[in-house]
């Protein structure tokens, strides 16, 4: 009887070992250059940046040329009132826009330097 438990003994002790080998995630080397990681993320920070100033200025242009279309082609006064909202929109837009991109801006030079 003593044999037999040393048996299952040892055979769960090569299972255990043969799922911890297999089945446990593989550990990952350390990076050898973590800086060129830290310039790389820096960089889609500032295109990211960038992409979301254009966006705000392709919206800001929108709703003006919208606001002028309506301005020239409707006569009645109060879509005439939404035209003038959809022009000062854009305006809000781009200077948002603007200002959100300096701030950004400003922060990234920070952690770049």
């Amino acid at each position: 009887m003593l044999i037999v438990q040393e048996k299952t003994q040892i055979f769960s002790l090569k299972h255990d070992y043969v799922i911890h080998y297999f089945y446990m995630p593989k550990r990952r080397k350390k990076k050898k250059n973590p800086l060129l990681r830290d310039t790389l993320a820096i960089e889609r920070t500032e295109l990211s940046n960038e992409r979301t100033f254009y966006a705000c200025i392709r919206t800001g242009l929108t709703l003006f040329v919208v606001g002028i279309t309506m301005l020239k082609l409707l006569e009645d006064p109060f879509f005439k009132q939404i035209a003038w909202l959809f022009i000062a929109a854009s305006f809000v837009f781009i200077f948002i826009g603007f200002f959100h991109y300096l701030s950004n801006e400003k922060a990234i030079k920070r952690v770049k330097n």
